[in-house]
């Protein structure tokens, strides 16, 4: 309703309906006593019904408190003239009244001391647009917080009176002058009849009584009043804002000759603001702790009036400085009241006397005290008090600082003290309570709080002693305390020997060592459980809570703090207790901390079938100084083709004998590129992708089998990884487009399909892109695709990774790591047909426990409350009855460029509290402080902090399903459990692959499976996954996708302190019988760091599986051979079975001439005869 009348009022009232402005009231009179009230003069004339707001609550520079009062004002049907002064009687009743217009929604209740009110205009009274003036009973902080974002000044729009005034009136002159000229008048204390004694004085027959004078006010029309500087501000040590009482002429405002610094310092510049009727004045700079003076003169308004009196701004002070000074005596609540007891002792623990001029001395009602220039000497303390005198004259020899206005600045209920430096650096800080475990004595019974340390926390109630120092007697009751005397008391420290400790649970009882040092025999020390994953009573007993130190010897001793440990048969994860001393009177030592591991005996860990018989055969240095990543193999010439990425070079290598591997050729591809990224062979063609540098697109070069150029294509940027379709039609390519180091440059993701069904020469590019998806950002995000570069759409964020396809060559499934997302394209259509969210694994299941940190001394399989984003490098697409799936190594990876890192330590990660109660326990270095997780990720509520941790990877491979993109199966922590308990290489379990050192990587990504591929040999589908850190290849029986059975795990690195052999596995081939050199299958692995090309035999994949005939046979001549003429001549009629690659039987005939080979897809078929006869026919296009 209240909208509706001003705009009706704002409609008929014509010049009326302007807003109120800053100045355009004034306060003229307090009353804090009784029922409240003041009073306010208008300087201009107020239209009807205008809302006028009031808020009894401080401001800290954007928005209000809350907990106090306000009052709304309507100021009625008729307009109120300049000059009038209106009165606010009753404000703290439930009947306020105003003497014009209506209150409402009022219930300003004022204090005698620490109390301020603003006037404002605006939608409500916890939202002001502009503020009209202000009055307090306090300094500017302590009545009003603060005045920035006011546009109020003290000096003329907010007033300031006597400091503790209970009522106080305007006496002042009410005619003869203009508006500025009464603003300075209202701004003057000796303008003001004030009463601040006991009692109600509102009424008491001595003035000020309510109600107050409404003589009104006679508004000069000219500008009578001289202008002057009401207000000095410094902002740095070469800095200050001057506040002037009107506008001025910038001429007077920015001559030099109009400021003075005493002691004398020169002034550069003064840069007059016209909106605010301030100036900067910059000088040389103070001196630290120096008292400066500013005199202000030959101010000039605008209406010629010329500045009659200098303004002189005393006790201008600079101090930066953090010198040792703590809080070490607070006597707060004396007894029988008696408030003129009450002191602060600050000491100076430095070895240097230190300047106080320009310290802060506050408390949390914003009561401030700013030191004048003095010196505090070495080993010394000074004591403030809110009566000086009164404390002076009971504490016989001290002497006491005045705190004028400070109020009830030590509360008695508790209160927050702080030391400052001038430019709000917290020097010191204690904030006391008269709870428990605070001192209760010193609550009204007589003593003080004395710290015991300057050593301790002093926000720890159990820091500080009741003092024992008599020095009076009030009303009976002994006062104790010991102002301006120092001594502190030598307390005992106590400390775990180690941070952690690891036991298996079937030892009954375990011990932990704590260390005491210097025990006098005060004081206790009590241990307690921080945080624990196991139940208290269930799991364990904490026997030790307790020790009085008066029980141990006198000097430095040794305690065990005991815990029973109940053994359960539960096949379980490790189970954590964090212990954490504490005590009364007793310092902490070095580590405060003990995590407890428990591990568990009844773990089951994978047994191997050994259904392969994989054997280590040999192992080949491609180049020192190189690498070895991605190789290929190209059966119809027995050759391996492999990419050395440091070395720029694409080797190629005969393994017609695989245990004699010999270089044929390297060639130097930095003709083609900045870098080689990758390389596949299908029928004799090789294709290489190359990095063009710069951000360019990239290129595939097609090469013969004797690297000869063929011809080459464009694709994407950064093609990280290409491959033939089955069908050999096509070539593709995973173009990463990764952002250059600053961000500026961020080319799109894609993936490019090479066309070769009308041959090589003829090849043909699309590239499929995600700009289709840019405007499906918040699906994605919400779905939990990762998008995250600064300011990239989805098309750039996304990175194309690894790709494989499904049989029928229709499908590509392409992982895109960083964003922990599988892309779908469809190959005919040349298109990305969808971006499937691969979710999150979480840690906290059993399944799921992992060890994370890299300073534990041995192995803690735990569960945690963080969550591992999958993040797949390379995948592989199988079937098992007629089900599509893939397989996944979900390596991990995090993006750290120089303009944007998402790497973080937890230890490093801003925790939200409520999610993380126990951060402090969780970001220890032996938990999980250690590892490695994303900033970008997890801040679920976007207030700033971390919500939920993620890290890079799932130190797993997993199943999917290929249709639907689900999870049917994921390793858990298989992998760490093998490799933990492997007879050889257990000593190396979370090695990197650039040292041997235990558990290196166990705060990073673990053995980091990388590279993946799947065979069907015997008839029962293998998963072959490569760890990239640990070494070794694991192998899968996956005939059964929902569980996976551990078949075997082999590795080729050397033990010892220092690393060698096989270090790194990236590439990854199987190849079977029919295009094995050695007709048995082969797994050959590219071991990037140590660039060598390991071969390992699979016993039990030999070409005839289901005899043990000899590996060489007897050969029968196929034409032509290749062919794509659809059929195949044999030499004689012959009877024969025809497999494919996998060994699948695809076709049979009798006595016959010729193979029918139509409707086949290209690729090489190995025949065998009933005579034992064999031959490979390669079908092209």
């Amino acid at each position: 309703m209240r909208a509706i009348l001003l705009l009706f009022s704002l409609f008929f009232t014509g010049a009326w309906a302007f807003a109120q402005g800053t100045g355009d009231l004034s306060f003229i009179a307090w009353n804090a006593d009784g029922d409240d009230g003041f009073a306010m003069v208008t300087w201009v004339e107020l239209a009807p019904n205008t809302t006028i707001l009031f808020r009894d609550e401080e401001w800290d520079g954007s928005a209000f408190g809350t907990g106090e009062g306000q009052a709304e004002w309507n100021t009625g049907d008729v307009a109120i003239p300049a000059g009038t002064v209106i009165l606010f009687q009753n404000t703290s009743t439930p009947t306020p009244t105003v003497s014009f217009g209506t209150l409402s929604n009022t219930d300003i209740a004022l204090s005698a001391t620490s109390e301020g009110i603003f006037c404002f205009i605006g939608t409500d009274t916890q939202t002001p647009s502009t503020f009209i003036c202000a009055i307090g009973n306090a300094g500017e902080s302590v009545a009003f917080g603060t005045l920035a974002g006011t546009g109020l000044s003290v000096g003329t729009t907010a007033i300031v009176l006597p400091s503790g005034a209970d009522v106080a009136e305007y006496v002042g002159p009410r005619t003869g002058l203009d508006v500025g000229g009464y603003q300075l008048a209202l701004n003057d204390n000796a303008n003001y009849l004030t009463q601040d004694g006991s009692g109600d004085q509102h009424n008491d027959g001595t003035a000020p009584d309510e109600p107050f004078s409404t003589t009104p006010f006679e508004i000069s029309d000219m500008d009578l009043t001289p202008p002057s500087a009401v207000g000095v501000t410094i902002n740095s040590s070469t800095q200050l804002t001057i506040q002037y009482s009107e506008a001025i002429t910038p001429a007077s405002a920015e001559a030099l000759a109009n400021y003075l610094l005493a002691p004398a310092v020169s002034i550069v510049s003064v840069v007059y603001d016209v909106d605010n009727n301030r100036a900067v004045l910059t000088h040389a700079g103070f001196t630290t702790a120096v008292a400066y003076t500013l005199t202000v003169s030959g101010l000039e308004d605008l209406a010629g009036n010329v500045q009659l009196t200098p303004s002189v701004f005393t006790d201008l002070l600079v101090n930066a400085a953090r010198p040792n000074l703590r809080i070490t005596e607070i006597m707060y609540n004396a007894p029988t009241g008696a408030n003129e007891l009450e002191f602060v002792e600050i000491w100076n623990f430095g070895a240097e006397a230190v300047e106080l001029g320009g310290f802060v001395f506050r408390d949390e009602a914003n009561f401030v005290y700013t030191f004048p220039a003095g010196e505090l000497a070495a080993n010394t303390g000074l004591l403030l008090a809110s009566d000086a005198d009164g404390a002076a004259a009971f504490y016989t020899g001290a002497t006491f600082i005045d705190l004028p206005g400070s109020g009830n600045l030590l509360g008695n209920g508790g209160e927050a003290l702080q030391l400052l430096n001038s430019i709000g650096d917290v020097i010191d800080a204690v904030e006391y309570d008269d709870a428990a475990p605070w001192p209760l004595a010193a609550d009204g019974s007589g003593p003080s709080l004395e710290l015991f340390s300057p050593e301790l926390d002093q926000n720890l109630g159990t820091s500080w002693i009741a003092s024992l120092n008599v020095v009076g007697n009030l009303g009976g009751i002994d006062v104790l305390a010991s102002p301006g005397t120092y001594a502190a008391i030598t307390l005992a420290s106590a400390s775990f020997q180690e941070n952690h400790s690891i036991f298996l649970e079937s030892q009954d009882t375990v011990r932990i060592p704590v260390s005491i040092l210097g025990n006098l025999g005060q004081g206790s020390l009590t241990i307690a459980v921080e945080s624990t994953n196991a139940i208290a009573g269930t799991d364990f007993e904490l026997l030790t809570t307790t020790v009085d130190l008066a029980t141990l010897p006198m000097g430095d001793a040794t305690i065990e703090v005991s815990i029973a440990v109940v053994d359960n048969s539960v096949a379980d994860n490790a189970r954590y207790i964090a212990l954490q001393l504490s005590g009364s009177n007793i310092l902490g030592g070095s580590i405060g901390r003990h995590v407890v591991y428990l591990n568990d005996d009844d773990a089951e860990v994978p047994v191997a079938t050994d259904a392969l018989d994989l054997r280590f055969t040999t192992s080949y240095l491609v180049e020192g100084g190189g690498s070895a990543e991605i190789l290929a193999h190209d059966a119809t010439t027995d050759r391996l083709f492999v990419v050395n990425s440091i070395n720029t070079k694409l080797h190629i290598l005969d393994f017609s004998n695989p245990a004699a591997i010999t270089e044929i050729s390297q060639l130097d591809m930095t003709v083609y590129g900045s870098a080689i990224t990758s390389v596949a062979v299908r029928n004799g063609l090789v294709a290489v992708s190359v990095d063009a540098g710069d951000f360019a697109t990239g290129r595939v070069i097609f090469l013969d089998t004797d690297g000869a150029f063929i011809n080459e294509v464009t694709v994407g940027s950064l093609p990280d990884h290409l491959s033939f379709t089955p069908d050999g039609n096509f070539v593709l390519t995973a173009n990463e487009g990764q952002p250059s180091d600053d961000y500026t440059t961020d080319p799109e993701g894609s993936v490019s399909i090479v066309d070769l069904s009308a041959g090589v020469m003829s090849a043909t590019v699309s590239t499929a892109g995600f700009t289709a998806f840019n405007g499906d950002l918040a699906d994605l995000l919400a779905a939990g695709v990762r998008i995250f570069g600064p300011g990239a759409t989805v098309a750039q964020d996304m990175e194309p990774e690894y790709i494989t396809y499904s049989f029928d060559s229709g499908t590509a499934y392409v992982t895109c790591q960083e964003n922990n997302a599988l892309a779908i394209v469809d190959i005919a259509s040349r298109t990305i047909t969808d971006i499937l969210p691969l979710g999150y694994k979480d840690y906290r299941e059993l399944d799921n426990a992992f060890d994370f940190s890299d300073r534990t001394d041995s192995i803690v399989f735990a569960n945690w409350p963080v969550l591992g984003m999958y993040q797949p490098d390379a995948l592989d697409y199988f079937e098992v009855e007629g089900e599509g799936y893939l397989i996944t190594a979900n390596e991990g990876d995090a993006r750290d460029y120089g303009a944007f890192s998402e790497e973080s330590r937890i230890s490093g990660l801003n925790l939200d509290p409520t999610a993380f109660p126990d951060a402090d326990f969780l970001q220890q270095n032996t938990v999980l402080g250690r590892l490695n997780a994303t900033t970008a990720t997890g801040d679920t509520d976007g207030d700033g902090d971390i919500d939920e941790i993620y890290t890079y990877g799932s130190r797993s491979f997993s199943v999917w399903n290929a249709t639907t993109g689900a999870l049917v199966w994921d390793s858990g922590n298989e992998l760490e459990r093998i490799t933990a308990a492997d007879t050889t290489y257990g000593s190396l379990f979370n090695a990197s692959n650039s040292n041997n050192n235990y558990k290196n990587r166990s705060d990073d990504k673990g053995p980091e499976p990388e590279s993946v591929t799947t065979a069907t040999i015997g008839g029962k589908v293998y998963g072959f996954i490569g760890l990239e850190r640990i070494g070794g290849i694991m192998v899968y029986d996956l005939s059964d996708p929902t569980a996976p059975a551990f078949t075997t795990y082999v590795n080729n690195r050397t033990l010892g302190d220092d690393e060698g052999g096989d270090l790194g596995p990236e590439g990854l081939l199987y190849l079977p019988p029919t295009e094995s050199p050695t007709d048995t299958g082969l797994i050959v692995v590219a071991n990037e760091v140590s660039a060598t090309v390991s071969v390992y035999t699979i016993t039990n994949d030999e070409l005839v599986s289901i005899s043990d005939r000899p590996i060489v046979a007897r050969t029968i001549k196929v034409f032509p051979n290749p062919t794509n003429l659809g059929v195949s001549y044999f030499e004689r009629p012959v009877s024969y079975r025809l497999y494919d690659v996998r060994g699948t039987l695809v076709k049979s005939a009798e006595n016959a001439a010729y193979a029918e080979l139509s409707g086949l897809p290209a690729g090489t078929y190995i025949l065998k005869s009933t005579q034992g006869e064999v031959a490979r026919i390669v079908v092209s296009q």
